[in-house]
């Protein structure tokens, strides 16, 4: 009778163990899978940065073509005027 007790007692343990075991199992999944979101969090948040930057790098881009444009404008107008100048010039001389 003590040995069946005894049996019992230990099939409990047992038991109880191996459901700690899977409360543990379940636990550990859960903790894995909110890393998991924070780390597509951490993912999505470095992407939109990373869209960001290029976004500025793009306008930067555009401001420079922006500049360099008027730049030659600025030169052609010189140039222009340069060449009237010495129209004006020729035409004195004559």
């Amino acid at each position: 009778m003590e040995d069946k007790k005894k049996e019992m007692e230990d099939k409990k343990e047992e038991m109880e163990d191996k459901k700690k075991e899977m409360e543990d199992k379940k636990e550990e999944m859960e903790d894995e899978e909110e890393m998991e979101d924070e780390e597509e969090m951490e993912d999505k948040k470095e992407e939109m940065e990373d869209k960001k930057e290029e976004m500025e790098d793009k306008k930067k881009e555009m401001e420079d073509k922006k500049e360099e444009m008027e730049d030659k404008k600025k030169e052609m107008e010189d140039k222009k005027e340069e060449m009237e100048d010495e129209e004006e010039e020729m035409e004195d001389d004559v």
